[in-house]
């Protein structure tokens, strides 16, 4: 195993060589999950401070406070999971001649993948702009092009331009690409 200088890589990321593929893993825990938590606080919080209303509703047999009980118990529960997965997920992304893999865990999420190297013509990032002009949130995402000119992400989500570049210009070295942008 050939260990990448660590200290030169972007936050949360990792790259280890070995004999016959290449590793690299990048963590998911960072800004969103400390959004992701406070979200979560105030969730909790305004649930509970409304609980005597909602139980007074649900012992008379109020529908609509038992289908808000409802609805907030399930926004808890996906809260909840969305902010385990981000603080204990991470993508692992594995590389050889023949085959890339892209892993996501320990919690399930979609985006695993395994693709033949064979059919990849190029990988390119791009960068996505969500929400408006004064609170845009800005995340990156790696790509490729399939000989059949077929676009598919193989990781998004990226906090930084230099993390995306990274896994771009690790994986087209390793496989020996040219990089067509």
């Amino acid at each position: 195993m050939v260990n990448e200088m660590q200290n030169n890589l972007p936050k949360r990321m990792k790259i280890d060589y070995f004999d016959d593929y290449m590793h690299i893993q990048k963590k998911w825990v960072g800004q969103s999950t400390l959004i992701i938590g406070l979200l979560f606080l105030v969730w909790v919080g305004v649930f509970l401070r409304t609980f005597k209303l909602v139980a007074e509703g649900i012992r008379d047999g109020d529908l609509p406070l038992i289908l808000l009980a409802l609805l907030f118990a399930l926004g808890a529960a996906l809260l909840a999971y969305f902010l385990v997965a981000n603080w204990l997920n991470k993508t692992d992304i594995f590389v050889n001649k023949y085959l890339i893999e892209i892993r996501i865990s320990p919690m399930p999420w979609r985006g695993n993948m395994q693709l033949d190297t064979a059919d990849i013509k190029e990988f390119f990032v791009e960068r996505h702009v969500a929400g408006s002009e004064k609170k845009r949130k800005v995340t990156f995402a790696v790509l490729f092009r399939q000989n059949n000119d077929k676009t598919t992400n193989l990781v998004s989500g990226l906090e930084s331009q230099d993390q995306a570049l990274f896994i771009e210009k690790r994986i087209e070295n390793y496989l020996g690409m040219s990089d067509n942008a």
